[in-house]
């Protein structure tokens, strides 16, 4: 979950990649008394609603997130969730098979060895060692 360092720091970010064009249309994280501002607590809220945000915010400023593809603007608030979650499909997915892991079973089946199988197959070993690089008259 976004706190409020979180979403400080992904305005930041969006600040970095959109420049002017973020700030002019969704101003600052924080308001003139340094408080959070309206418009990040949106964003925070709404991003707080995607699966695994916090692994999603990693991808989505990654150089081969849909956020790098070139725009003439910079992305609403709807186009950015549309891309975090794209992005959670592969965490919502981790967690789906770590969620399924306890319906494998992980007992070994039980294997029973015979004595006597295991005792006539070292003395085959045995004997096959000994021959081992002898020629055919010395094995006879």
């Amino acid at each position: 979950m976004m706190n409020d360092k979180d979403i400080g720091s992904f305005f930041v970010m969006m600040n970095s990649l959109f420049g002017h064009k973020f700030k002019s249309s969704y101003g600052s994280a924080v308001d003139d008394k340094g408080k959070l501002s309206m418009t990040a607590k949106v964003w925070r809220r709404t991003l707080n609603q995607v699966p695994h945000i916090d692994k999603v915010l990693v991808d989505l400023f990654s150089i081969d997130s849909p956020l790098m593809e070139s725009k003439e603007w910079c992305p609403d608030l709807r186009e950015v969730v549309q891309m975090c979650k794209e992005l959670s499909v592969k965490y919502v997915r981790e967690e789906h098979y770590k969620n399924q892991a306890h319906l494998i079973p992980r007992d070994k089946p039980t294997v029973v060895v015979d004595e006597k199988v295991r005792n006539e197959n070292r003395k085959k070993i045995e004997k096959l060692l000994k021959t081992f690089g002898k020629t055919k008259e010395e094995t006879k």
